[in-house]
């Protein structure tokens, strides 16, 4: 992925969690947001201090944008 906003597609056959999924990107500190194209978000909410997963599942076919810093 490139620093910046990404589009990616979720390939598999599967639905997904999409936090799960995404969580190596968690872990390096890389992740700040994923949208889907109906606005639902993957976010860090810090008064939470907690990830927000409005997303829910990957769903097979579907597009997501990403936001990572690095």
């Amino acid at each position: 992925m490139s620093n910046g906003w990404n589009i990616i597609s979720y390939p598999a056959q599967d639905a997904q969690d999409a936090e799960s999924a995404l969580q190596g990107l968690i872990d390096e500190g890389s992740l700040e947001k994923v949208q889907s194209e109906t606005g639902a978000t993957i976010e860090y909410v810090s008064f939470l201090s907690a990830w927000n997963n409005t997303i829910g599942n990957f769903e097979p076919g579907e597009g997501y944008y990403v936001k990572v810093n690095q």
